[in-house]
């Protein structure tokens, strides 16, 4: 920068004049060039430039600091996008517009984004995709462990429950099992309680949860005989196939069996 004194008139580079009681004009200096558009946009500059304020707002929006996510009047943060009319009923709220699933993982990040349901117009949902890539999708279908649901609720993967609470409705979701009989003995699975029956003759059982609930699925041909560890009401049972019976458990070697549905 120059300065010329106002009281001699005279250019001063380094230091003012003692007398001088202000600056009476200021210039720029010539050798600071000014920054073109390009190089406010591009960012890549590394000489010194003259910025103005117009260079200053078109760095700003071609470098998304002002063009990714914008406030709404009621101070609702949202990705950008010019078409988009924010509800006046929530306030301080988040809201995605829709959006591209993405094609990677990257390291120690979780993924979220808005996008219409199964390519469904009018269905946006949210989405959201963790490092491991399984999805999870909630809107008019809800999906976890997967992105892109068929059901109400749909569920890939394990489901594990240690216990539950429940005054009204509730959802039950039964884990299924091949069911192995050996010398007429029906070994009970630890972590299922929908059992799948081979053709079989059954006068014993093994390895029941006390108390626990089971539904027995015949494959075939299956006959549950009445005896000491299961208790079938009448007597034998026997089964078709696709016919099932519901029992419950009353010890490591006792099921009760209810009649035939």
């Amino acid at each position: 920068m120059s300065y010329t004194s106002d009281r001699t008139g005279a250019e001063v580079d380094a230091t003012l004049d003692a007398a001088d009681v202000h600056i009476a004009e200021v210039t720029t200096d010539p050798h600071l060039p000014a920054a073109s558009q390009v190089e406010a946009e591009a960012g890549t500059e590394a000489a010194q430039r003259a910025f103005s304020p117009l260079r200053v707002a078109q760095a700003i929006a071609a470098l998304g600091g002002g063009g990714s996510l914008g406030y709404d009047a009621n101070g609702n943060l949202f990705t950008e996008d010019s078409n988009t009319v924010m509800p006046t009923s929530m306030t301080n709220g988040l809201y995605l517009t829709s959006g591209v699933a993405p094609t990677d993982n990257p390291t120690d990040m979780a993924m979220l984004w808005s996008a219409d349901q199964n390519a469904v117009a009018g269905t946006a949902s949210l989405n959201f995709e963790s490092e491991d890539g399984f999805g999870y999708t909630f809107g008019t279908l809800c999906g976890l462990g997967t992105l892109l649901p068929t059901r109400e609720l749909d569920v890939s993967g394990d489901v594990i429950a240690d216990s539950y609470e429940t005054s009204g409705k509730a959802i039950i979701i039964p884990d299924s099992h091949t069911g192995v009989v050996t010398t007429n003995d029906l070994a009970f699975p630890s972590d299922a309680n929908v059992i799948t029956l081979p053709v079989s003759t059954i006068n014993t059982v093994s390895g029941v949860t006390a108390g626990a609930v089971y539904v027995l699925v015949a494959l075939g041909a299956v006959t549950l005989t009445d005896g000491a560890t299961i208790v079938c009401r009448g007597g034998n049972i026997v089964l078709a196939a696709n016919e099932s019976v519901m029992c419950v458990g009353l010890s490591a070697t006792s099921i009760s069996v209810c009649t035939k549905t």
